[in-house]
């Protein structure tokens, strides 16, 4: 009953993430600071990225620009990882990787850190399970894929993502009784 109400009120419910999302918009185009028009261009990249891939990757492209003119290697990076998401969403997963080795992690925060690793165990284990690729790629890419999964887990206590990403490499490979425990 409770899902069919839900259901019925999913118009209303779409009309009010939209009437938010020209809201963000609008501030963003009146943000007469680069930091602030930046944090409105991240928030709308986000909240569209389920929503509409699309218009998340107008978004990113806002992103990129904004890094670029500026200057700030933090933003440039953080800017790439959404762009490798972004081709990673739309199953491009040559490009993503190709963006997300580029990324020079050394100006990343910390919370960034969980969203690049995050992406790195998501985009290796997908290439590994669902795309044709030689011995030699799958041992490379099998040995970065653990070494990224071996460095996530020092975010552990800190991210119910990468706790999950970690639960479901357990169980992906086999190891219940360790996803159970995460």
């Amino acid at each position: 009953v409770q899902l069919n109400l839900e259901l019925e009120n999913r118009q209303q419910y779409i009309a009010e993430f939209e009437k938010s999302l020209d809201s963000l918009k609008e501030q963003a185009a009146q943000a007469r600071d680069d930091s602030l028009r930046w944090f409105f261009y991240d928030y709308l990249r986000k909240e569209y990225y389920y929503y509409n891939v699309d218009s998340s990757a107008v978004y990113v492209d806002k992103m990129s620009h904004l890094a670029k003119n500026s200057g700030r290697a933090d933003w440039q990076a953080i800017a790439t990882v959404a762009q490798a998401d972004i081709s990673y969403s739309r199953f491009d997963y040559s490009s993503a990787l190709n963006m997300f080795e580029s990324v020079d992690t050394s100006s990343l925060s910390r919370t960034d850190m969980i969203g690049y690793r995050s992406l790195g165990m998501q985009l290796h284990k997908d290439i590994l399970n669902y795309q044709s690729i030689s011995e030699e790629d799958r041992r490379l890419l099998t040995e970065a894929h653990s070494k990224i999964k071996q460095s996530f887990e020092t975010f552990y206590d800190e991210s119910i993502e990468c706790r999950m990403r970690i639960c479901r490499w357990e169980i992906d490979h086999g190891n219940f009784s360790r996803a159970k425990e995460i």
